[in-house]
């Protein structure tokens, strides 16, 4: 049973009830695809991390749509063979020409920053970035990341009509990757870097231009609303645990400027909570296990 209040358009709360499973686990790997929309075997997190370390590499074309030289990966192990996304690029700038006449200092465009997003995403609870790992492959190295089999961009996905309550459950996911964005200063969010898979489970995709050092909200008035179990994680979770999490991936810098948004989005949204009732900031959001929408 599940119960939606909105009132003027506003989604007050979310609340799934009975045996469901929660989004934001980071436990059984949730519902991952083969090539022919098989399920994956694999029972957990660790073990698709395991494969997209281990896999022999079977076929590689150009990623659809990429403009840095992604590659898109076949892959197999033991029998079980999966897609995965291969990312190499590695630049930085002092200052980088931006659209609209803006300039971005400090900017770095690097693979190893789809690693830190996976990471810092497990830490805080979220099973919204794709696995991902470091892996050389053949003279390059690059992140490797379990391709979503199956979903759609956002594009795409504005084109296709669904129930109401649907969309409001999409729109309370693109408002919880709005906190996350701000929290890793993702400046290249658009409608073609976050995907919606055949369960309605909104991914995150494409952050390699993420982790800057500056330590403002890039967009703080998209923070409006959050999952009671990521703001309790993004409270609760030390500086020095974040910092450990992300020192294999990120330089001092950057970790600084994350730790200072981290105090920034917990501000943010304690104010917001003063401003409006509890309801109208932070829900719940779990997920009908394995159904098919489409």
């Amino acid at each position: 049973m599940r119960t939606l209040r909105v009132v003027s358009g506003s989604v007050l709360a979310g609340v799934w009830a009975g045996s469901l499973a929660v989004a934001a686990s980071v436990g059984p790997a949730p519902g991952f695809l083969g090539p022919d929309g098989s399920p994956l075997p694999f029972q957990s997190r660790a073990e698709v991390e395991s494969f997209l370390s281990q896999a022999r590499v079977v076929s590689s074309r150009a990623a659809p749509g990429g403009i840095t030289g992604a590659r898109k990966l076949l892959l197999e192990r033991d029998g079980v063979t999966a897609h995965a996304i291969f990312r190499t690029v590695a630049r930085t700038a002092l200052v980088e020409p931006m659209p609209h006449g803006r300039v971005q200092p400090h900017f770095r465009d690097h693979h190893v920053n789809e690693v830190a997003a996976y990471e810092l995403a497990k830490l805080l609870g979220l099973g919204t970035v794709p696995p991902t790992v470091s892996r050389r492959i053949g003279a390059h190295q690059g992140s490797l990341q379990l391709w979503i089999e199956g979903a759609e961009t956002e594009r795409r996905f504005r084109e296709r009509p669904l129930p109401p309550v649907e969309r409001v459950r999409h729109a309370l996911q693109v408002d919880q990757m709005q906190v996350f964005d701000n929290l890793i200063h993702n400046i290249d969010r658009n409608l073609g870097n976050y995907l919606t898979d055949a369960f309605g489970r909104v991914w995150y995709v494409d952050h390699t231009r993420s982790f800057l050092r500056l330590p403002v909200l890039p967009r703080a008035e998209r923070v409006v609303r959050v999952d009671r179990g990521f703001w309790d994680r993004l409270r609760e979770v030390s500086d020095e645990r974040l910092a450990a999490t992300l020192a294999l991936h990120l330089r001092d810098p950057e970790i600084r400027g994350l730790l200072e948004r981290r105090r920034r989005v917990v501000a943010l949204l304690e104010s917001r909570l003063h401003e409006r009732s509890p309801a109208r900031v932070l829900f719940s959001l779990a997920w009908v296990p394995a159904t098919r929408q489409r």
